[in-house]
Order: C-alpha cells, then structure tokens, then sequence
C-alpha cells in the first residue's frame, strides 16, 4: 500500500512539473521572448529535507 501511495504521489509530481513547464516553454516561444534559435533550458530539483540537488539541462532548436 505504501509503494501505491509513493507512486501515486510521484505520477502527480511529474503530471504537475511536465504539464506546467511545457505551458511555461510554449508561452515564450509564441510570445517571440527566445533570443536566437535555441531555447537552452536548466530545471533543478531540490529537496527542503533531503540532500536532492539535481540539474537537468536540455537546449531545444526551434528552426
């Protein structure tokens, strides 16, 4: 029950993170707010209570 929980609350997690980031990345690109023809993205993941400090980084082309 409690590997159910966890997940459940992970699914969310990523549902929350992915859907409003993906609005965030489109938002500017529409507005003509991305300088060149790249978007160069960092997200960092960090914990309050645990030592979790981790850095995605991605550039997406925009041709």
């Amino acid at each position: 029950m409690l590997q159910a929980v966890r997940t459940g609350a992970r699914v969310a997690l990523d549902r929350a993170v992915g859907i409003t980031s993906q609005r965030e990345i489109e938002r500017v690109v529409r507005e003509g707010k991305v300088q060149g023809s790249e978007l160069k993205l960092r997200m960092t993941l960090i914990a309050e209570n645990a030592p979790l400090d981790h850095v995605v980084e991605e550039t997406i082309d925009l041709r």
